[in-house]
């Protein structure tokens, strides 16, 4: 039996588990050609050049690497050379133009992490969480042009508990790529596949996060932006303002103990937690880091930065995560 020529586009380390199982488990069905991933870039306070997870493993395994800023003819014509017959994405953050999805005769698929058609683009996983869901999963489904709205073939649920953030979510999300990817690519490959159109009415959609995103807003309440703090960790993380100070929160608690005072008021200091009231009941922060420190407990942060209690912190308006629509981008366009 011959191998399927396979490229495999993607820039998240949410990814690797997958990526391993397919030079194991489909190492005798799957010629991994290369992969497609985005450029190196630079941050930091040293600017210094970041290499992204899918790029240092892909070296390691001695597999070609390409790294275009657009996906233009350059890369369709690499992808004809290889003989790419079949092309698999995850997390890789771009729309792929009618050209290139129409290249492998198998089609392209994508592992998107969410249970579509719910939180289609960018950050599904942080928006299930801010969303307070218990449950979210990835989705294995084949790339139209149209944003995230192509056939279902399956999808592996996974629990979102109420300590999990960003990353441990991420880590169970590819886990479960893993599981989806082995109970249907044989499938794929072999044209026994069937997908099912989406429901389009039941949509809802993500963006690109933002740094500002991880201001807090004290009238929401303590549930929600307790979700929105694990949503956001560890990028962007969530901050308030006091006295012209930023202030990071770690770790969080919701107490939804009724209150009659306004939003936003440093209550005090109680058994570890700074309490702030909120649009409805109190959010406990356990953990704290001053800009330029380190997180420390609540309890000894305090100790070495006074938060005289009585003080209502600023108003910041939190940009919602989720829409019913498409986000529009910058330049007024979806």
């Amino acid at each position: 039996m011959s191998k399927i020529s396979t490229v495999f586009m993607g820039s998240d380390a949410i990814a690797l588990p997958m990526l391993r199982d397919l030079l194991t488990s489909f190492n005798e069905r799957i010629s991994l050609k290369g992969v497609i991933t985005q450029p190196d870039h630079h941050s930091g306070r040293g600017l210094k050049l970041k290499i992204n997870p899918i790029k240092s493993w892909a070296v390691q395994n001695n597999i070609a690497v390409k790294q275009p800023v657009k996906l233009g003819n350059e890369i369709c014509h690499w992808l004809e050379e290889q003989g790419c017959a079949f092309i698999i994405i995850m997390a890789y953050g771009r729309i792929l133009r009618e050209k290139l999805l129409k290249i492998p005769k198998l089609g392209v698929i994508n592992l998107h992490a969410s249970l579509l058609p719910a939180y289609r683009g960018a950050s599904p996983i942080p928006a299930a969480i801010a969303s307070g869901d218990c449950f979210t999963g990835v989705t294995i489904m084949r790339v139209v042009p149209e944003l995230d709205a192509g056939p279902i073939l399956d999808y592996e649920k996974v629990s979102i508990d109420l300590i999990d953030d960003a990353h441990m979510v991420g880590t169970k999300i590819g886990k479960a790529a893993v599981i989806v990817t082995e109970r249907n690519l044989s499938k794929i490959i072999e044209g026994r596949s069937k997908f099912v159109p989406q429901n389009n009415k039941e949509a809802t959609f993500t963006r690109l996060l933002d740094k500002k995103d991880g201001i807090l807003d004290f009238r929401a309440s303590a549930n929600d932006l307790a979700n929105r703090i694990r949503a956001l960790t560890p990028w962007p993380g969530c901050v308030f303002y006091f006295d012209m100070h930023r202030i990071k929160i770690g770790k969080v608690k919701a107490d939804n103990k009724p209150l009659s005072i306004e939003p936003g008021v440093i209550i005090g200091e109680k058994h570890g937690a700074l309490c702030v009231s909120t649009g409805s009941g109190i959010l406990r922060m356990l953990e704290l880091q001053r800009q330029g420190g380190r997180l420390l407990p609540a309890k000894e942060f305090l100790r070495g930065f006074k938060m005289e209690y009585g003080t209502v912190l600023p108003e910041k308006r939190m940009v919602p995560l989720v829409s019913s629509q498409p986000f529009l981008k910058k330049n007024g366009s979806y």
